[in-house]
């Protein structure tokens, strides 16, 4: 496959070191097995690392917010932090907006040359966002007395064996709604 001038462009400036990772992600080791220690516990942990996920992603958008190229200001509007449980991820463009991705990317064919803000901006604060999960990370290992690097929560799920039955009949009861 035969690169074109913006893609030879970008490949010589990430070999000189002049810009970082061209895929724009940052990995966290271990993220996962505190994803899957969390899941382990209840519902209301599953969405812990969600917070996080959003304000790296913000930390990313609020550099952006400088670096879009406005006429209208749509593509600065549609510019916003989308995480889920597992990751965090900013998202630009929208059906209203798709011109987005040419403008990120660039298209030769239409003379458009690439502006890839989004991936300049997460080179500059990819620091801040690591210092993000790092913090958080911590916070949550403390907070649910994890162990680093076990994927598996210390206490037990509820097992059919940890409750009590009860039994009653009707004769129990003295009036409707109270017991004897």
């Amino acid at each position: 496959m035969a690169l074109n001038k913006y893609q030879k462009q970008a490949a010589a400036k990430y070999q000189a070191g002049a810009i970082g990772d061209l895929g724009g992600q940052v990995r966290v080791d271990g993220l996962s097995e505190l994803n899957k220690a969390l899941r382990a516990f209840s519902s209301d942990t599953r969405n812990d690392m969600k917070e996080t996920h959003r304000k790296a992603g913000q930390i990313v958008v609020d550099g952006a917010t400088r670096l879009v190229p406005v006429r209208s200001g749509a593509l600065l509007a549609s510019l916003r932090s989308a995480p889920t449980q597992r990751q965090g991820r900013v998202r630009v463009g929208s059906a209203a907006v798709p011109y987005a991705g040419p403008i990120h990317f660039g298209w030769p064919a239409r003379n458009i040359r690439p502006n890839p803000f989004i991936y300049a901006v997460l080179d500059e604060r990819r620091d801040e966002v690591l210092r993000l999960y790092e913090e958080r990370i911590g916070t949550l290992i403390v907070k649910y007395d994890l162990e680093p690097g076990r994927a598996k929560a210390p206490k037990e799920k509820p097992s059919a064996s940890n409750f009590k039955s009860y039994k009653f009949d009707m004769a129990d009861l003295d009036s409707p709604g109270t017991f004897k």
